[in-house]
């Protein structure tokens, strides 16, 4: 497997998408920016397409040594694309960033790994890069090696992408689409703004709860990622 960097052509539809996603920011209120369904609605565009890139540069490998790891919350955007072609396992980490040092913070994770597998890191923003370092630092503990990974984001700024080479230089990375820069606090402009907030946003109880449910998380993490959709709605 060749060690590249992939930015997906911008087709019309996911130029289309794109511009969804966007939409308002950072110029307008949150309340007229796009978010919710809408919004959720563009990032499956968008997932798709990179899903798909994905699962082509990994055509030789049976799907059951495929885990994608997935940050919370916003890396859960690719568990319904992923499992819709065919791919079941799935490795959770419940990631923060403290937004004074942009360091990531990881309070739980959960996944069975095999040194055999290969790990699809998939979290939408790659922007200071450091999620998907921790990410691939953890992966290592568990035996999984840097050209056994792949990096997939919607949007990534030339900081992340930079950072992830440093930390592993072999580690392949497909991109929806690549910024110009972050900003002091650490945000790619021109960016979207906060990606979880905007693609949970107007869920309701019984919305997040059939969201949760098809997860099919153990009790022990559903009740964790439960706490983190909580922790969002006060």
């Amino acid at each position: 497997m060749s060690r590249t960097c992939t930015i997906l052509p911008q087709t019309t539809s996911l130029h289309h998408a794109f511009s969804l996603l966007r939409k308002g920011y950072p110029d307008l209120p949150f309340s007229v920016q796009s978010h919710g369904k809408p919004f959720r609605s563009a990032s499956r565009v968008i997932t798709d397409a990179l899903v798909q890139t994905t699962l082509e540069k990994l055509s030789t490998l049976p799907k059951n040594r495929i885990v994608v790891l997935m940050p919370w919350r916003a890396g859960l955007a690719f568990a319904e694309p992923f499992g819709e072609y065919g791919i079941d396992r799935f490795y959770h980490v419940s990631a923060r960033r403290d937004e004074e040092t942009l360091q990531t913070m990881v309070d739980y994770e959960n996944g069975d790994l095999h040194p055999d597998d290969t790990v699809i890191i998939a979290d939408p923003m790659l922007a200071t890069g450091n999620t998907s370092v921790d990410s691939m630092k953890r992966m290592a503990k568990q035996g999984i090696p840097p050209d056994h990974i792949i990096l997939t984001t919607i949007i990534a700024a030339p900081e992340g992408i930079a950072a992830a080479r440093k930390f592993a230089p072999s580690v392949e990375i497909i991109v929806g689409a690549l910024d110009e820069k972050l900003d002091a606090n650490g945000f790619i402009v021109p960016g979207l703004g906060d990606f979880g907030d905007k693609y949970f946003a107007d869920m309701n109880a019984e919305e997040t709860n059939r969201f949760l449910q098809e997860l099919q998380l153990p009790k022990k993490a559903k009740e964790k990622l439960r706490q983190r959709f909580a922790s969002h709605t006060k």
